[in-house]
């Protein structure tokens, strides 16, 4: 379960238990991006750089990128923004 504290988001589960402290800017719902069901992810954003939790709340992406999609079967797009041109691509 997503929540918010002081503006700023994090996830615990069922039981009330901590899994990520409220610190992020933003945590996307969780979605089933490909075909597996435990491959459920969620995209988060912290000092408006982008990451990618897995379902387990492991940070598998790191928050480092200025642009973070979805882009189809096992695939992310996370980019970097040098010099106005868009680089590196990530598949899961």
């Amino acid at each position: 379960m997503i929540v918010e504290r002081d503006g700023k988001n994090g996830v615990y589960n069922s039981q009330g238990k901590l899994l990520i402290p409220c610190e992020y800017d933003h945590i996307d719902d969780f979605m089933d991006y490909c075909d597996d069901e435990s491959d459920n992810f969620a995209i988060i954003e912290k000092d408006k750089k982008y990451g990618l939790l897995n379902y387990k709340c492991n940070i598998v992406i790191p928050i480092q990128y200025d642009y973070l999609t979805y882009f189809g079967g096992d695939l992310f797009i996370a980019q970097n923004i040098v010099n106005l041109e868009l680089s590196t691509s990530i598949m899961i």
